[in-house]
């Protein structure tokens, strides 16, 4: 593998309404096209992991390097960088919430609060308060449980 490879790569897809076909031309090098976005997407990550000759069994992912995509259409260029990048923080805050929520509706009913009470409380209904039990009742997933090494 080369060492020079950057940390950030633009890619541009451009979709040509005639052939209904993607272009993706990467901004360090690279070309390539697909008749769907999802072909452009893999042929142009191929290209470029050519490019940078990374081992067959790596991806750009894995070598740390961020794809910056930006789709052209209609001579308008649609960078969803920033949407994708709030998408992600609002499904990691959505997930903070569900188990914060599961750990307060279990200690308000271990207190005794009953599930409509703890459901004011929270402004959820009774039956959320029971789902949000349950789930915080739920054992360890095993791939979520500590092994012992024997």
């Amino acid at each position: 593998m080369t060492t020079d490879i950057p940390r950030t790569i633009t890619v541009r897809y451009e979709y040509d309404p005639p052939t209904r076909a993607w272009s993706a031309v990467a901004a360090s090098g690279g070309a390539s096209w697909g008749r769907s976005l999802g072909q452009a997407r893999a042929s142009v990550r191929e290209a470029l992991a050519l490019r940078y000759d990374l081992p067959d069994d790596a991806t750009l992912e894995s070598e740390g390097v961020v794809l910056h995509e930006e789709y052209l259409i209609d001579d308008a260029v649609i960078d969803t960088t920033a949407l994708r990048r709030e998408r992600d923080e609002a499904e990691r805050l959505r997930e903070k919430v569900a188990r914060e929520s599961e750990r307060l509706a279990g200690r308000l009913i271990d207190k005794g609060v009953s599930t409509r009470d703890a459901g004011a409380i929270m402004g959820v209904t009774h039956g959320r308060i029971q789902q949000y039990v349950a789930a915080s009742r739920k054992p360890a997933t095993p791939s979520k449980r500590l092994r012992v090494a024997r």
